[in-house]
């Protein structure tokens, strides 16, 4: 089934499952039409400048005070929002593409490092996914948005606005508080970003003009879809960093019509307009940013979503190789797309940088590149459309969790790359 998607970043979108649904001349009228509950959700404060006001009206079969009393759920301890037993280390880390977990995409999500508290609404994780299962459940995040990016398998996903699918090579946001349901058709597996300081927004293109970069009309929402039934179903909520159980007799996924901008969305990468040098020097990587969650007034961030995809490589006099690097932020690095296999690198591989450690190319890019002619240095390349790597940046110093130090998949031999490396200096 070919699904129908609305356009446009953060856009008062509308849409109802069932025409005359959704009321045209007030939120909350005393008699909904067909019997519905009007039911707003906020995904920011109230008086919050209308610009970055999020929230979404829903008209529901069913409101959602129709649930048992919540009660602690332990089914996954490696998904948390919990940093305490995280270490903050120097180290360049990398791990090799792990095996795939028996079960659905709730107990298949680990978080790899963190910082920062989800109750005072700061600070931001990363996790990994593995499934081989559709949910039979449902799953809300109330601590932040979710920003996640396949790499292996499609996801089909229900959230209460209607249905998205999701392929590698695009990205889906959840925001706070919208219940979901990840179905898949065989194993799959990726990456997550998860935020708790804000919502994420498209940064600003400064000198680079009106165009550029992603392209608010190129994310998609989903259109109204509501299931009607009555049967046991299992929430699972995240607030304050702990998991919650709650039970329903019938399926959340219950709304015939909504309208507002706190909605989930797809991105495809492919419709990412790169920028780049077109005379000498690599521009810095943030000119890859799709999303960003801003911190200060003075160009640090909270998290940037940013994404290396197929795109013309020109510059003349220059080391082409992605240059030696101290960064002041965090870097995570995914490979979501690659064919082949060169020094380790492959997809599904994912890669962690702390502030200020050197990092940069294998010592065999540098000697490959140093050998060649001038004008064959100087040749445009063409990085291929089958290679898309994603990188969550930070201001911040994250904490790395015990069992990804301890990961089977952890490659240990990570710095091997850099060994044997060519220092013409004479």
């Amino acid at each position: 089934m070919t699904l129908a998607y609305l356009r446009g970043f953060r856009a008062a979108h509308e849409s109802e499952a069932r025409a005359g649904a959704l009321p045209t001349d007030q939120n909350s009228p005393r008699q909904a039409p067909f019997g519905l509950h009007a039911e707003q959700i906020n995904g920011t404060g109230f008086t919050t400048h209308r610009a970055h006001n999020h929230r979404t009206w829903m008209y529901r079969i069913r409101p959602s005070v129709l649930q048992s009393a919540f009660e602690p759920w332990s089914g996954n301890a490696r998904f948390t929002g919990d940093f305490t037993r995280g270490i903050v280390t120097p180290e360049l880390l990398r791990w090799k593409p792990p095996a795939v977990h028996d079960g659905d995409f709730l107990d298949g999500l680990v978080t790899i490092a963190g910082v920062g508290s989800p109750e005072l609404r700061s600070g931001l994780a990363i996790h990994a996914y593995s499934t081989t299962r559709s949910m039979r459940r449902a799953f809300y995040d109330a601590d932040g948005d979710l920003l996640i990016t396949p790499e292996d398998g499609a996801l089909h996903v229900r959230t209460e606005l209607g249905l998205l699918d999701v392929a590698p090579g695009q990205a889906l946001l959840i925001p706070k508080g919208i219940k979901f349901a990840v179905d898949v058709e065989g194993a799959a597996r990726g990456f997550a970003l998860e935020v708790f300081s804000g919502p994420f927004q498209l940064p600003e293109r400064g000198p680079i003009g009106a165009n550029g970069l992603a392209d608010a009309r190129h994310f998609e929402a989903p259109v109204a879809a509501f299931e009607d039934r009555e049967e046991n179903t299992e929430l699972i909520a995240k607030l304050g960093g702990s998991l919650w159980r709650a039970a329903l007799d019938h399926s959340p996924f219950d709304v015939v019509a909504w309208h507002g901008n706190h909605v989930p969305y797809r991105y495809d990468l492919r419709h990412f307009n790169a920028q780049g040098s077109v005379t000498f020097d690599h521009t810095d990587p943030s000119i890859y940013t799709v999303l960003t969650v801003p911190h200060d007034a003075h160009g640090n961030n909270v998290a940037d979503f940013v994404a290396f995809t197929g795109r013309w490589d020109v510059a003349e006099h220059t080391f082409r190789p992605p240059y030696f690097h101290r960064n002041v932020a965090t870097e995570f690095n995914a490979i979501v797309k690659m064919k082949g296999r060169a020094n380790g690198f492959e997809q599904g591989v994912s890669f962690f940088t702390p502030s200020l450690t050197g990092h940069g190319v294998a010592s065999s890019s540098v000697r490959a590149h140093l050998e060649r002619s001038d004008q064959a240095a100087d040749r445009p390349v063409r990085i291929p459309d089958d290679s898309v790597w994603v990188m969550f940046e930070s201001i911040f110093q994250l904490k790395v969790m015990p069992w990804m130090l301890d990961a089977p998949h952890r490659d240990h031999d990570f710095r091997a790359i850099y060994e044997d490396m060519p220092v013409p200096w004479t």
